[in-house]
């Protein structure tokens, strides 16, 4: 919900908002679990789990024109998220099917925060620069309560983030830009959970009630062109990030872990971004993106000593196939590269997926989508320690095939970039 609310002066404005969302997760399962080394009898047990969160946000910002190149902007925001998460687990017996509570993996917990905010913004135009200023004040209260063993956590800071964004035309199609800001990124409420989860033994998790939100002070300089037939943007950056959340695994004997959430020092990362978009032939077109990156990470503070490096690329390829206006075909290729922990490196994780769309009627199209053609989501997370080496390996099994009729409301297919990415996080499980 929101007003606006025009003022005196020409394109003086007084904007107030109301926004609320609410999200809800139920998920139940039950399992028959048979071992085979060493043998042991079949047993039966069920897990279920609820997840909840609801953000109010207020919004009040004030638009103050000085000249067609020039305007203030000052503003006031409001939000407040809460979080509730409840896992319950039973062990069943196979004969008289009396369920009773597995304390290893029954947990209650509840997250809230709060941010007051105040920001300001100063736009301007000189010759064939132009500028645009700004200033936020963040003042953030948290609290974690994990309501299994009565334990709570409240936390409390004042930080501001200036930001700087200039940009330069070169020409009617090129553009120079240079920027500097500093950023926050929370991290996810479940990440403050202390509970020990034992859903997957022996690899144990849990979360940590003091875990700091990492800061990053970014630089970057960036050139783009965009023509009829060809838009593409490089952009060279240098970011250093304080309080970086990671994983730390912890060997407790007897074959089980114990992976935690902890912050690292110091991170730092600098590369080129680069985006194109285009067509190979009149009838393929292309759009690639992609991240050439260096990245150093210093977790000494957490036992580990010197500096670590890597190298690598991340990146997306989506070819874009109309054989005729009725018919598509989409080829989407990513690659996730490896990456750096405090104790070794997640593996590179590559994914290939198809699709084709066909126009039955202007409103009504015909879809089939192949997703993981080559089964390329395996997470594996190597460590070494002097302690112990671990190998941990996840493999989703998220081949899909789907066969689906799809109907527009209010437009037709042709109206908008026809995009039948498939996402195998979505699909049913």
């Amino acid at each position: 919900m929101g007003i606006t609310q025009k003022l005196v002066r020409p394109g003086e404005v007084l904007d107030l908002s109301l926004h609320q969302s609410t999200s809800l997760q139920h998920e139940h399962y039950d399992y028959t679990n048979d071992s085979f080394i060493p043998p042991a009898a079949t047993t039966l047990n069920n897990l279920s789990f609820t997840e909840d969160q609801t953000t109010t946000e207020i919004g009040d910002d004030y638009t103050l024109p000085f000249s067609k190149t020039r305007a203030l902007k000052l503003g006031y925001a409001f939000e407040r998220d809460e979080y509730g998460f409840d896992n319950l687990g039973n062990n069943v017996d196979p004969v008289t099917g009396i369920q009773t509570v597995d304390p290893k993996i029954t947990t209650h917990f509840r997250y809230r925060q709060q941010l007051n905010s105040a920001y300001s913004s100063f736009q301007a135009t000189v010759g064939v620069w132009n500028w645009l200023a700004g200033l936020r004040a963040e003042l953030a209260d948290t609290d974690a309560i994990q309501l299994t063993n009565n334990t709570s956590n409240t936390g409390r800071y004042l930080r501001l983030y200036p930001s700087l964004h200039v940009d330069r035309s070169l020409s009617d199609e090129a553009t120079l830009t240079f920027g500097a800001n500093r950023r926050v990124r929370r991290p996810n409420p479940d990440n403050f959970n202390p509970y020990v989860d034992h859903e997957y033994t022996p690899n144990l998790r849990a979360g940590n009630p003091v875990l700091k939100p990492p800061y990053t002070q970014s630089y970057e300089v960036g050139y783009g062109l965009e023509s009829p037939g060809l838009t593409y943007a490089l952009t060279g950056y240098y970011r250093r990030t304080k309080d970086s959340p990671t994983n730390v695994t912890e060997y407790l004997g007897n074959g089980f872990s114990l992976t935690s959430n902890t912050n690292m020092p110091r991170n730092d990362s600098e590369g080129l971004e680069f985006t194109s978009n285009g067509h190979v032939a009149p009838k393929l077109g292309y759009s690639l993106s992609g991240n050439l990156f260096r990245s150093q990470l210093d977790a000494s503070a957490l036992g580990v000593p010197g500096l670590q490096t890597t190298t690598g690329v991340n990146g997306k390829l989506k070819l874009d196939y109309r054989p005729t206006s009725n018919d598509s075909a989409q080829l989407i290729v990513t690659r996730t590269d490896k990456r750096l922990t405090p104790q070794g490196y997640v593996s590179a994780i590559n994914l290939v997926n198809l699709g084709y769309r066909h126009a039955l009627q202007p409103a009504v199209a015909a879809i089939v989508i192949v997703s993981d053609i080559f089964n390329g989501q395996r997470y594996e997370r190597i460590e070494t320690t002097p302690a112990f080496r671990g190998d941990y390996l996840r493999i989703v099994q998220g081949r899909v095939v789907y066969v689906g009729v799809v109907y527009s409301f209010g437009s037709t297919t042709k109206d908008k970039q026809e995009n039948f990415e498939y996402d195998p996080s979505t699909s049913a499980r």
